[in-house]
């Protein structure tokens, strides 16, 4: 004899009851992972967007110094520009003129008076008198060369200004091209071309001149001080070309040009840190996002 399978209702309405509740549970949860992920980049969002200012963006706490040292830096730099700029453009008065007066010192021993015939400098003088300079120490030599107190150096600033057919056949001692291979600053050789004369001797003295006006420059030793977010300071020592105080042009404007020079180098200092530390703060604004781009695909994941 067979027995009727019976399945109780209240067995029965468990199951269905899953049936329908699962989507709905599902549903639930990606409603609420996408909401947390949108007040995720929601904060991510105000943070991004107190960027355009590192001064008053949202950081965390472990840049708050970095912050306030951008901002102290920043602010240094507004304040200080005029003083620097003037420091600057003193200092380069400075130098030219402690240069020509050197330069007018040791052309004594180059005079073209004694050099080149009356002929070469009356043409060269003819020429150079259609020529202008607006730049001081080239003003200079111009002067001199036309007033008769010119060096070989002096006028061969205007060697390739010259309309060099044009100078030439005037000339009893000739311009000329003289190439040479330049391997200093590039890898391969380069062949380079000097407008000088033709006479040898000439370019000679011309050489012993100009090696005597590049003891005008020499390096000198800036101490810097690189400070980073840790409490490790680096100290590195800087070289760069300034005046050779040793000759005593230059040492005349020592004194005055070492106190615009010490107020310059605080300035490039102070500008480092600012470098330094909105390098800091746009690394980790980089971070915010692409942490953010990493929710927004997550949220559009969920919404597939």
């Amino acid at each position: 004899m067979k027995k009727n399978k019976f399945i109780s209702p209240w067995k029965i309405r468990p199951i269905y009851l899953a049936i329908f509740l699962v989507p709905g549970i599902i549903t639930m949860c990606h409603n609420n992972s996408r909401e947390k992920l949108d007040e995720k980049i929601s904060e991510l969002d105000k943070k991004i967007a107190t960027a355009h200012d590192f001064s008053t963006a949202d950081v965390p706490q472990k840049l708050k110094s970095t912050q306030n040292r951008y901002t102290r830096a920043k602010n240094s730099l507004a304040s200080n520009f005029d003083t620097v700029e003037f420091c600057v453009a003193q200092n380069d008065s400075l130098t030219a003129v402690a240069f020509n007066n050197y330069a007018t010192r040791v052309g004594r021993e180059f005079q073209l008076s004694a050099i080149l015939s009356p002929h070469d400098i009356a043409t060269f003088q003819k020429h150079i008198a259609a020529l202008d300079s607006s730049d001081f120490i080239t003003g200079a030599a111009r002067g001199r060369v036309l007033q008769n107190r010119g060096s070989l150096h002096d006028l061969s600033y205007f060697f390739e200004m010259f309309d060099f057919d044009s100078i030439n056949p005037e000339l009893e001692n000739k311009l000329a091209w003289n190439f040479y291979w330049d391997t200093v600053n590039t890898t391969d050789s380069v062949e380079m071309a000097v407008l000088n004369f033709e006479n040898d001797s000439l370019n000679n003295l011309l050489r012993s001149e100009s090696d005597l006006l590049n003891l005008a420059w020499r390096e000198h030793v800036h101490d810097s001080v690189n400070a980073s977010d840790s409490t490790t300071h680096d100290s590195i020592d800087v070289a760069k070309t300034g005046p050779n105080f040793l000759i005593p042009e230059f040492d005349s404007v020592r004194a005055q040009y070492l106190h615009n020079d010490s107020i310059i180098q605080s300035y490039k200092n102070t500008m480092d840190t600012v470098v330094r530390a909105e390098d800091s703060l746009h690394e980790y604004m980089q971070s915010v996002r692409r942490q953010r781009d990493s929710l927004v695909q997550k949220r559009y994941e969920i919404e597939m």
